[in-house]
C-alpha cells in the first residue's frame, strides 16, 4: 500500500505541471522499491494530439524531477468533464 503521503506528493508535482488544469484521478502502488503512478488529467476535448502529447510530456517531467523513487509514470489524457474530480 502506498501512503497517503505520497500519492499527495505525486498530485502535487503533477499540478506544478504547466498547463494542467485538473487532475481526475491520480494511483499509485510500489513495485518493489520503485514507485509506479498513473494519472488521468483532463483536458480541453478539442486539443489535438501534440497539445496532449506536451501535456503529459510536462507531467512526466515534474513527477521525475520531484519523485526519485519513481520507476513507472503513465499519463492518461482525457477531456474534460469525464470522470471522477479527485483534486478537489
Amino acid at each position: 500500500m502506498v501512503e497517503p503521503e505520497v500519492v499527495e506528493a505525486i498530485r502535487h508535482a503533477a499540478g506544478h505541471a504547466v498547463p494542467v488544469h485538473r487532475l481526475l484521478e491520480v494511483r499509485a502502488r510500489w513495485l518493489g522499491h520503485r514507485l509506479a503512478a498513473e494519472i488521468d488529467v483532463a483536458m480541453d476535448g478539442r486539443a489535438t494530439l501534440q497539445e496532449a502529447e506536451r501535456v503529459s510530456s510536462a507531467v512526466e517531467s515534474a513527477l521525475r524531477a520531484h519523485l526519485p523513487a519513481l520507476g513507472a509514470a503513465r499519463i492518461r489524457m482525457r477531456p474534460s468533464g469525464a470522470g471522477s474530480d479527485a483534486s478537489q
